[in-house]
């Protein structure tokens, strides 16, 4: 799993969904990890990542105010950005 591939005790998630229900989904699955944040917009998303500078990104790819590949665009700097293409 994730935890026997890297460290996650250490590692700042960010988590861009906004549903509720897959939001609540990978925080659950995240609860070993100290920093866990959240955001349901690419605007929220992007500010996250300015101001928490996370080592992964679990995003969103249809995202209220746009796409999530717009935000993956912008985030550059990242060990690892997983895109979710989840749909009710």
């Amino acid at each position: 799993m994730l935890s026997s591939m890297l460290s996650v005790r250490n590692c700042a998630f960010s988590v861009v969904e906004d549903h509720a229900l897959p939001a609540e989904a990978v925080c659950e699955l995240l609860h070993e990890p100290q920093y866990v944040y959240t955001a349901a917009t690419i605007k929220d998303g992007w500010k996250l990542y300015q101001e928490n500078n996370p080592d992964i990104i679990f995003n969103r790819y249809q995202l209220p105010d746009g796409s999530g590949h717009a935000l993956a665009r912008r985030i550059r700097n990242i060990g690892l950005m997983l895109i979710s293409l989840w749909q009710r």
